[in-house]
């Protein structure tokens, strides 16, 4: 979607910071390499504040102050009065960029700066989407709590610092391929990862670990649905975009992400790693502008569903993997069993795989 011109409101003054100089930024660092064995490479590390803020300069929207601040890969565009949130969010957005641009397969850097927006709370951050996007912001302005990314820029308000941090890692990603990405993921895939992308462990420097399945509020959701037997079978979770999915009476939205959630996991370790390879190609191809160039839909998808846009999610999975969709779904259920026995919760909380 676009979001119109991604020109911020201008800076008030000159230049008054410069931070390390380039041999120090973390752009200039390639993302380590998916392992050999299919496993996860190690947990992404957030980067130190000082390595990472190129400068900080004065900014105001209206009448409220507040400051610009560049890293090697952001501008920030804040009138947050909560010092530590600020200090912490540039090395969290270029640590999350760097485990979205390694975690699965190494995707490209960004070719411009993107520009996130953290307002101190709700009212400016309305008034910013209605100055930015006009009408457009219609759909995003119902959100009570929360905050998006269209057009490749970030619009988010403080929702206390755990759940801004959650949040950012989330629409971060969306920004990302917003940004990056050739041909867009199909809705459901690209919702899938980003919600994938949510897990992380605050260090006690200040810092983060980036760690997938550190996420306790997707299990515990996943968990409940499985004890009442309400999964979504694959081809219907395929099928939802996430407004679909929260404008449904029959779906659970806290389910359909922690399915999602689910997916992304089962795609990487379900089945031994087997279908790890198709997860990357598909993220490559997306990047590339090829996702449609792989040849001709296979294992059972004929020309009629493959150009559906409702099946295109699942057109796509079995493209890659060359599995149909029924066995696709008899795995995938078959993983959430296994990940959701007795047990697996101490796991999660640590940030590691129950599988293993």
């Amino acid at each position: 979607m676009s979001a119109g011109s991604r020109c911020p409101p201008p800076v008030r003054s000159r230049l008054i910071f410069l931070a390390l100089v380039a041999p120090l930024l973390t752009r200039c660092a390639a993302p380590p390499s998916p392992r050999a064995d299919g496993a996860s490479p190690p947990p992404r590390q957030s980067p130190a504040t000082a390595v990472v803020v190129l400068s900080r300069e004065p900014w105001s929207f209206g009448a409220v102050e507040g400051q610009a601040i560049q890293t090697p890969h952001y501008r920030i565009f804040t009138t947050e009065r909560d010092p530590a949130l600020v200090s912490r969010l540039p090395a969290f957005l270029e640590g999350a960029l760097g485990h979205y641009r390694s975690a699965i397969v190494k995707l490209p850097e960004p070719r411009q700066l993107m520009d996130v927006y953290l307002l101190d709370n709700r009212p400016q951050w309305r008034r910013l989407a209605r100055w930015r996007l006009g009408r457009a912001a219609d759909v995003y302005l119902r959100m009570q709590r929360g905050g998006f990314a269209a057009g490749g820029v970030a619009y988010y308000f403080d929702i206390g610092p755990a759940d801004t941090f959650a949040l950012a890692a989330h629409e971060g990603w969306h920004q990302y391929t917003q940004s990056v990405f050739r041909t867009p993921l199909p809705a459901p895939l690209e919702e899938a990862l980003a919600t994938w992308m949510e897990g992380k462990r605050a260090r006690p420097d200040g810092g983060f670990d980036f760690l997938p399945w550190a996420n306790l509020e997707r299990f515990d959701a996943l968990r409940r649905a499985a004890g009442k037997n309400a999964l979504l079978p694959l081809e219907q979770l395929l099928s939802l975009s996430s407004a679909q999915a929260i404008a449904s009476d029959a779906v659970d939205p806290l389910v359909y992400y922690a399915q999602l959630w689910a997916l992304v996991h089962f795609l990487l370790e379900g089945d031994e790693g087997a279908l790890r390879p198709a997860l990357g190609a598909m993220l490559l191809d997306a990047a590339a502008g090829t996702l449609h160039a792989s040849g001709p839909p296979t294992a059972g998808t004929g020309a009629a569903a493959a150009s559906s846009p409702r099946s295109r999610a699942a057109a796509l999975l079995i493209r890659y993997t060359g599995r149909p969709l029924p066995a696709l779904n008899a795995s995938y259920q078959r993983f959430i069993g296994r990940l959701v026995t007795p047990g697996a919760r101490s796991a999660i909380a640590q940030g590691r795989s129950p599988l293993r």
